[in-house]
């Protein structure tokens, strides 16, 4: 993997960018929240729709980060195609449930010669590939946009800050549309902000890179390629901090007995650090922070847990 140090700076294409793809994580983390609901109901147990639902999501968007990071420095205009994947996942919302209903049907037919477990497994797995394709279509975006933003020397920092930020509004969405106009609705409202995002990239797409910008002309990137060790690590605390937010959804879930509601306020914490963070990640130039932050992450987290049962009693 490559990390883009180029010493270029264009605010003004990088702010109306940042904007689009804020918008983008409203959509996304909305979506999450909704299905994990969905799913909650199908299996009947919050927790295991939380986990397919968190599963999908984490494996869609990371397997879409490593092919869109192939896919977008072969593609000329890469906001017209990151339009048509926000358009897309917005239409894919709004015909899910029906594929949800027809792949129901077929797994229930089965279900009787499957016994418990294997009805888990088999519903668990249908969902898991029906959310994982959204998914994945959202991880693609992200190196689309990086490269319609190619020369600037501080993108991934503001464009990754700004998308955390507005997936933070998005967990916590959900929490006004499902009492106020319950979960079908709640789909449309947001698939409609989908729309108005793709139609967004596709005005940009206009007004920036028409000409060709964005293409091969971009000024010449440096790259400097990150040890295997490092991303190995950097995997590790991908993986600590979604087990963490599993268990903690679980924890809170029993204590507060909405565990939808939990996951959204927790989604919405993680992610407004998450975004708060990459915006003063610029600031942080000193590898020691790479060992500092992780250990005082592990120190409040435990620090947490012993607080528990006393927020517990008071709750």
């Amino acid at each position: 993997m490559t990390i883009i140090t180029a010493d270029h700076s264009c605010p003004a294409r990088t702010l109306p960018l940042s904007l689009l793809y804020a918008g983008s994580g409203v959509t996304s983390l909305a979506f999450e929240v909704l299905w994990a609901r969905m799913l909650s109901l199908q299996f009947g147990i919050s927790i295991f729709g939380v986990v397919v639902t968190v599963t999908a999501f984490m494996g869609g968007l990371g397997l879409g980060s490593l092919l869109g990071a192939r896919w977008s420095m072969h593609r000329l205009r890469p906001l017209q195609v990151f339009a048509l994947l926000e358009g897309g996942i917005a239409l894919y919302a709004l015909v899910l449930p029906s594929l949800l209903a027809f792949t129901g049907e077929r797994l229930d037919a089965i279900a009787p010669d499957a016994g418990l477990v294997g009805w888990y497994f088999l519903h668990g797995g249908a969902l898991l590939l029906l959310i994982l394709v959204p998914a994945t279509a959202m991880g693609i975006g992200f190196p689309l946009v990086l490269r319609a933003v190619a020369g600037e020397s501080r993108a991934l920092g503001r464009i990754y800050g700004a998308n955390a930020c507005g997936a933070a509004i998005g967990a916590v969405i959900p929490l006004w549309l499902l009492p106020a106009y319950g979960w079908g609705n709640a789909v449309y409202i947001v698939a409609a902000i989908g729309f108005f995002v793709a139609l967004g990239a596709l005005v940009l797409s206009g007004r920036l890179e028409a000409g060709g910008a964005g293409d091969d002309s971009t000024p010449a990137l440096i790259g400097r390629r990150i040890p295997r060790i490092t991303m190995f690590v950097y995997g590790g605390l991908g993986a600590a901090a979604i087990m963490l937010e599993v268990g903690w959804t679980r924890l809170f879930g029993m204590i507060l007995m909405r565990t939808e509601y939990v996951l959204a306020v927790i989604l919405a914490v993680y992610l407004c650090g998450i975004g708060i963070g990459s915006l003063l990640a610029r600031y942080m130039t000193s590898r020691h922070w790479f060992t500092v932050l992780p250990l005082s992450e592990a120190l409040f987290t435990l620090a947490g847990l012993g607080l528990l049962p006393g927020m517990s009693t008071w709750l």
